[in-house]
């Protein structure tokens, strides 16, 4: 399988720092600290990240700087399912929220929309 990380034209390993598990930066924690791992998208992957970036519009001048890479024997987790997220290790347990109960053609209250909205505060273990 081959890969691609975009934003550099070449892998620099002093670039990259380990992996460690990320900071309240966003209120949660959404992934792994910045700076830290090698972020990549399989190659033609039409959820991966130059899909995105294409979608939102983001930061499409970094798409053109990118490098191909394989990982022979490598332990990668793939996820096909966002159930799946279940299972991986957590700081912190994971709580489903409750459906808003609401009758038909009832609105939600601002603390009720508030409550359904606020970040689960599950944070990913990626040590």
């Amino acid at each position: 399988m081959t890969y691609i990380h975009y934003g550099s034209d070449h892998f620099d390993p002093a670039l990259f720092d380990p992996v460690r598990n990320g900071g309240l930066e966003y209120g949660f924690r959404p992934k792994p600290a910045d700076g830290t791992g090698l972020w990549a998208s399989r190659e033609g992957d039409p959820n991966g990240w130059e899909a995105w970036c294409r979608g939102a519009r983001f930061n499409l001048d970094a798409l053109s700087h990118s490098f191909r890479f394989t990982m022979q024997g490598a332990k990668i987790l793939l996820l096909e399912d966002p159930a799946q997220l279940i299972t991986l290790p957590k700081l912190h347990p994971w709580e489903p929220k409750k459906p808003l109960e609401l009758t038909e053609g009832e609105l939600p209250t601002m603390e009720q929309l508030k409550e359904w909205f606020v970040p689960n505060w599950c944070y990913l273990d990626f040590e």
